[in-house]
């Protein structure tokens, strides 16, 4: 048991917003498990039978599993809305899923040590007794429902879809009043033809001034094959591109199509897709509409600084170029932390200089392994973060600390540099030989026409003779500086302009 399952189990605290559950309105995995009487229980099937399905992933040893258990609110929801409800049957069903893979069905039963003393075989009593509902010994749903710690709920539709989804539990969520409005919420199949637009499949960041593929999820919200439609791509209400879709779909399935392409230009965009189907028996489900992002920098040179959390050997970040090329890159290392090692105090800061083209989308993408951000171990306080600004100290992107396994933000870059690089151009610098003897050779090619200081430092920080200044002009540069009387050793030549320095390390002969 690691960092993010144990720290919500013990916790409790509904968690959804900053864990790696899936996402709403996306696509339930379909499941078919057996239960621990023997049974099989297929999601589809209940959600086909027009269920709405809750599925708790907890784990017989965690403490706030149990308080959701002791609650009886899963117990209640069945009693009245299950299979043979008192209040509405038939709209919701159940599933009590083990998720820790070390457990056993015996636990469930109470049969095991007191946790906290052995997670591995620990419970906090008898699940089973007396639940009407079915329980489930089989953690494969971890990974396919992108638990975050346990408990993890998830409210599936008739539709299939996810309609909510989060990690620990908060107060309301121990009534049954929180839970029954999803079976009102949730959409139905209508009788005869109905096509929906299901999600906007465009990414709400987008290139400026670089082609997005147009991309609308539909699904077949009828009783009836869905096997021709035409969906329209609108921008700010207007039409840009229109697709003519055939196949066949049967009662909610779904089919991505690709509408065509459109170049983002402005910083926010409206961007909506609508389907059109022959007697289309319901309209309402026709469109979706979400708001697709520019985002752009003056600058050429960012910075990215990371703070890791607890685990830093899990946290990695790529940046790549329009052509998906990766640039740069880092992985940090266990026992890169403050004290040497992972676990508690290991938490350190880096800054990272990134020098790009100008003028060119960039991806920015950042990852955790374990799937949980950069959580510290026992509060916020310790919660770790990655911020990425430009070169002279504004915000470009935070990413900020919450961002399960991973997040992305596509920024274009500008066309000024900061500091130096406003005066001598990118990988234009050049110090020879190396080994010197008598003579060091600089060449170097200046943005613009500039004074320029050449001084000599050991390594101590003691400057050595007289600086040497140079007025010199736009384009291609060599200077030459006398190095006879300098002892034999290692030398930093330091480059200064009025808008800043630059250090190149030499040997002296």
């Amino acid at each position: 048991m690691k960092k993010t399952l144990l720290s919500l189990a013990l916790a409790g605290f509904a968690f959804g917003s900053a864990q790696a559950q899936l996402p709403v309105g996306t696509t339930a995995p379909d499941f078919t498990l057996t239960d621990i009487n023997g049974v099989s229980r297929h999601l589809y099937e209940y959600t086909d039978q027009g269920y709405t399905v809750i599925i708790d992933i907890s784990a017989a040893w965690c403490g706030p599993c149990w308080a959701v258990h002791n609650s009886h609110v899963l117990k209640d929801l069945y009693n009245q809305y299950g299979p043979t409800g008192t209040v509405t049957p038939g709209k919701i069903m159940v599933l009590f899923v083990e998720g820790e893979s070390t457990n056993t069905t015996a636990q469930l039963h109470g049969t095991g040590t007191t946790p906290p003393a052995d997670y591995a075989t620990g419970t906090q009593g008898d699940w089973v007794s007396g639940e009407p509902y079915p329980f489930i010994d089989n953690s494969t749903l971890n990974s396919t429902y992108q638990i975050g710690g346990f408990p993890t709920f998830t409210v599936v539709c008739p539709n299939r879809r996810v309609a909510f989804s989060t990690a620990g539990y908060n107060a309301p969520m121990l009534t049954t009043a929180f839970w029954t409005p999803f079976i009102g919420q949730c959409p139905s199949a209508v009788s005869g033809v109905n096509g929906a637009t299901a999600l906007v499949k465009t990414p709400t960041l987008a290139c400026n001034g670089g082609q997005t593929k147009l991309t609308a999820e539909i699904q077949n919200m009828g009783t009836a094959p869905l096997t021709t439609a035409t969906v329209v791509a609108k921008v700010n209400g207007s039409a840009v591109a229109t697709k003519n879709w055939t196949g066949n779909l049967a009662k909610y399935e779904s089919a991505l199509v690709e509408i065509g392409d459109y170049t983002f230009t402005q910083p926010s965009t409206d961007v909506s897709y609508e389907i059109t189907v022959p007697s289309d028996a319901l309209a309402s489900d026709n469109a979706k509409t979400q708001a697709t992002t520019t985002k752009t920098s003056t600058y050429k040179t960012w910075v990215l600084t990371v703070k890791t959390d607890n685990y830093p050997g899990e946290t990695s970040w790529k940046v790549k170029n329009s052509a998906g090329t990766v640039v740069q890159q880092h992985t940090y290392t266990a026992g890169t932390g403050q004290n040497g090692a992972g676990g508690p105090d290991a938490m350190k800061l880096f800054t990272h200089n990134l020098s790009l083209n100008a003028n060119e989308c960039y991806t920015v993408e950042v990852a955790d392994a374990y799937g949980d951000g950069l959580y510290g171990v026992s509060s916020a306080a310790d919660t770790g973060y990655v911020l990425l600004k430009d070169g002279a100290g504004g915000m470009i992107y935070n990413f900020g600390g919450g961002f399960g396994e991973g997040a992305a933000t596509i920024v274009k870059s500008g066309d000024q540099g900061v500091g130096i690089e406003e005066v001598i151009a990118q990988g234009e610098l050049k110090t020879y030989p190396n080994p010197v003897t008598d003579q060091l050779n600089i060449e170097m090619n200046l943005v613009k026409s500039t004074k320029v200081s050449f001084t000599f430092v050991n390594l101590l920080g003691q400057q050595i003779g007289a600086p040497v200044e140079k007025a010199l002009s736009n384009g291609q540069n060599k200077v030459t500086l006398n190095t006879a009387a300098l002892a034999p050793g290692v030398y930093v030549l330091n480059i200064i302009t009025d808008k800043g320095s630059i250090q190149q390390k030499f040997v002296k002969k």
